[in-house]
């Protein structure tokens, strides 16, 4: 097998995404230096791709302006051989190319499996499901479908609609997802490792979804484990309102913590609290990023560890199960899991009891 450059598994991939409709006819791409980034590659590899895909004539370079993607481009370049599979986003923009990070991920992991397989792939709210169905679909995505989805679920099911959720499981629906219990004691085995003993998580409420009581319950078994009591007090349950001094009230009664695990829809909040306390990190405190978004992740100049789901895969496996549906008239509804990885920068270290005790 010949090897391939990255430049052209980049290539590929952004043609891939052009052909599909990720990136719509006339949609600006993002600036050179943060696609790179997003991409996790250089500056010149992504030139490199971005010369072939203008070449052949799927980009055009604005001077001034920007790269968008050509207006010439449609679907008939790749034409679905198998319908339509919709990708149901709680928190869909509406814009793939303006999606965040997160979900983007997940998009893209599902257009290369649907270019492979057959299938256009057509994010969307849930909302918007029952009358995209009506104009004919090979089957439904449900990404983190919250409870009120649930029995329109079940009434499609009823009526012999592939579906498939993400990071939930249904009776009677296939699904697949990251495994979260696992993730959460591979950073608290690494974090107890370096010298953390007591560790702070900031995360959903645990009755937000049975995902999160899950990893929570990982959480507190990896603290008793360390010989921490009361390893419930070292939760921070937080909603999307939980404003920076929420965080900071509840961190201040837990003073002896010298590591932290956050979920990156409360990263914003937490930055700003850190910022605000003047808090070194990892001076004086080790953070884990849970997940990536557009201003925290592995391709933004912030220190923190990363957790990272893997949402591509997540979304290339959905749309395998999909085609395994179609190609053998019949789909299991168990919950196929993928680990996460933990990335490792410089924002953790070992807690500064240990420096100091060790004259460091």
């Amino acid at each position: 097998m010949v090897p391939k450059f990255k430049k052209d598994v980049v290539y590929e991939k952004l043609s891939a995404a052009i052909r599909s409709g990720v990136y719509a006819p006339g949609a600006r791409l993002p600036r050179e230096l943060d696609f790179a980034r997003e991409l996790g590659v250089s500056f010149l590899t992504l030139r490199a791709a971005l010369a072939r895909l203008e070449e052949d004539g799927l980009i055009v370079r604005i001077p001034s302006k920007g790269t968008f993607v050509s207006d010439t481009v449609s679907g008939s370049s790749c034409p679905p051989e198998k319908g339509r599979v919709l990708l149901a986003i709680p928190d869909f923009s509406g814009d793939t190319a303006a999606e965040n990070l997160f979900n983007r991920n997940l998009i893209l992991g599902a257009v290369k499996q649907g270019y492979l397989s057959g299938y256009e792939i057509r994010p969307c709210l849930p909302a918007e499901v029952d009358g995209l169905l009506d104009e004919g679909a090979s089957g439904v995505i449900w990404d983190r479908p919250l409870p009120e989805v649930n029995a329109r679920i079940a009434s499609y099911a009823a009526r012999g609609i592939p579906q498939v959720t993400v990071n939930r499981h249904l009776e009677g629906i296939p699904a697949v997802g990251c495994n979260y219990p696992a993730a959460i004691r591979q950073a608290m085995r690494y974090l107890r490792s370096i010298g953390h003993t007591y560790v702070a998580l900031i995360d959903h409420t645990p009755d937000s979804a049975a995902v999160f009581a899950e990893r929570q319950r990982a959480f507190f078994e990896q603290l008793r484990f360390a010989g921490v009591e009361d390893a419930e007090s070292y939760l921070i349950p937080s909603t999307r309102n939980s404003s920076p001094l929420t965080i900071a009230g509840c961190l201040r009664r837990l003073p002896e913590i010298t590591a932290v695990i956050v979920s990156n829809v409360y990263m914003m909040p937490f930055h700003t609290y850190l910022h605000e306390e003047r808090i070194a990190v990892p001076g004086e405190l080790s953070v884990i990023l849970w997940g990536e978004n557009r201003d925290f992740g592995q391709h933004t100049d912030y220190p923190y560890s990363i957790l990272t789901e893997p949402r591509s895969a997540v979304g290339q496996c959905a749309i395998a199960r999909i085609a395994d549906f179609h190609r053998n008239d019949g789909l299991d509804d168990s919950m196929r899991l993928f680990d996460a990885e933990l990335l490792i920068r410089s924002g953790c270290a070992l807690p500064r009891s240990w420096k100091q005790s060790a004259g460091l």
